[in-house]
């Protein structure tokens, strides 16, 4: 925690007056937001775009191809060519992926030296969806049509092993995730009526012991099940007693469903390599649906891009180094174009932790160099400024408090805890926050991307 300082109330006063001075300088929906980098190597749909676990590199589907290029654009490098490619995986090291090319699993270098076939998986709609940490095997789904059922099966990486079932319903199987132990299963199951409610389910890795993790459906809509630690707790996108898509998460032992988002549909999430970030797809309030990210505890979602309404193609994911964001998508003020293979750069964001509650305490952790003074300002969003010296846009608009000011240091970020009162007019209400960095010494800096932290 930042200790208080006999200078805060000169430090208040100075970005008081730096951000009233300069409200009047430029205004405009995305004047200076970080730049979205188009990755995308043709002219026809990108699809399902994937960042490798070390954040160096990007695959993507396009046509009749599996393209792999690096992050930040470059020589891009055609590792599969086939009418009939579905999806693919990583590799843990990211120096393999692993695809599939109509039932034919393979596994094709990244760098387009060469692709082995490891086997065949029998039956239909074959999806892959995990690999173990130590790239054994693989884990998919497929449906077996002469026996009316769903399998979940293991294939090993290795090639010359037929795969194995490890899990045989007739209900429908889908979204399989491993825990970071490699020890258990969750997934999705749902009947084959229409409108069948999903319920999320665990099991030990070999498929035995499978037990719904709340104990009852989840309902109609549930996407991108993950667990965020070692087999007890999960997140995934479901629907919330007012009826909108949001982010839940899902506790085992107490069987319960907490929302770690609020009011706006959230969709399409995944977590980052490293479990530290949820990232996902959100309407953002002004216009968008861009990529945004929420501490897997819960707390304040920063939004990436906004005020672009985007056609998903594949769900925004995140390497493990918190680098950048990669998606796929069809921009809706490019009317005529297919779906690209975008890329966000995260800028030393706001992480806003835990979930707020009232009687909690949240903290904000604002990443600064030992040269900068960091503030962390509180408001409501408005519309998007520019002020001279400070790159980016400001987005909280003149009526705003300012939670913390210090010094930057050599090793881990400034945090300004904010205790919230503990008074129920507080719940359901949605405060914007936003970072500034600046350099006295070059007298210039920096906002952050803002966000919005609900209070529960």
């Amino acid at each position: 925690m930042t200790p208080a300082s006999p200078i805060q109330p000169l430090a208040n006063a100075w970005v008081t007056a730096v951000i009233a001075a300069g409200l009047t300088v430029t205004t405009g929906a995305t004047a200076q937001q970080r730049p979205l980098l188009d990755l995308s190597t043709t002219s026809v749909a990108c699809q399902d775009a994937s960042i490798s676990p070390d954040g160096q590199f990007v695959a993507y589907r396009a046509g009749g191809t599996l393209t792999v290029d690096r992050v930040g654009g470059g020589a891009a490098q055609v590792v599969v060519t086939s009418t009939n490619l579905g999806p693919f995986l990583w590799s843990p090291a990211g120096g393999t992926l692993y695809v599939l090319d109509g039932s034919q699993v393979v596994a094709a270098s990244r760098s387009g030296a060469g692709a082995t076939n490891l086997g065949v998986v029998p039956g239909q709609s074959v999806w892959l969806w995990d690999v173990d940490s130590t790239n054994g095997f693989l884990l998919g789904t497929r449906f077996d049509p002469s026996t009316q059922e769903y399998h979940v099966f293991r294939m090993a990486t290795s090639g010359g092993q037929a795969p194995v079932d490890l899990l045989t319903s007739q209900d429908e199987l889908s979204d399989v995730d491993l825990d970071p132990t490699d020890s258990f299963l969750l997934y999705l199951q749902r009947g084959t009526y229409p409108f069948a409610p999903y319920s999320l389910m665990r099991s030990a890795v070999d498929g035995t012991g499978a037990t719904d993790m709340l104990g009852a459906p989840i309902g109609v809509v549930a996407q991108g099940p993950h667990w965020i630690d070692g087999g007890d707790r999960a997140v995934l996108v479901g629907p919330t007693a007012i009826g909108s898509l949001q982010l839940l998460r899902i506790d085992r032992i107490s069987q319960t469903a907490t929302p770690l988002t609020w009011a706006f549909v959230h969709q399409r999430p995944t977590v980052s390599a490293d479990g530290a970030w949820v990232v996902l797809a959100a309407v953002d309030g002004v216009g968008g649906t861009g990529p945004a990210i929420v501490p897997v505890e819960g707390g304040g979602e920063v939004l990436l891009y906004t005020a672009e309404a985007f056609g998903y193609a594949g769900s925004p994911n995140l390497d493990s180094r918190g680098t950048a964001v990669v998606f796929s998508a069809r921009r809706a003020s490019n009317p005529g174009e297919n779906a690209r293979a975008f890329q966000l750069d995260l800028d030393g964001e706001l992480r806003v932790h835990p979930r707020a509650e009232i009687g909690g305490v949240v903290l904000f952790d604002l990443p600064c160099s030992s040269s900068e003074l960091g503030a962390v300002l509180l408001g409501q969003r408005s519309l998007p400024v520019t002020l001279g010296g400070i790159a980016f846009d400001y987005d909280l608009g003149p009526a705003f408090a300012i939670l913390g000011i210090g010094a930057g240091r050599s090793s881990g970020p400034l945090t300004f805890p904010l205790p919230i009162p503990f008074a129920a007019s507080l719940q359901g209400l949605v405060v914007d926050f936003q970072g500034l960095r600046y350099s006295p010494g070059a007298q210039s800096g920096e906002w952050t991307r803002s966000g919005r932290l609900p209070i529960f």
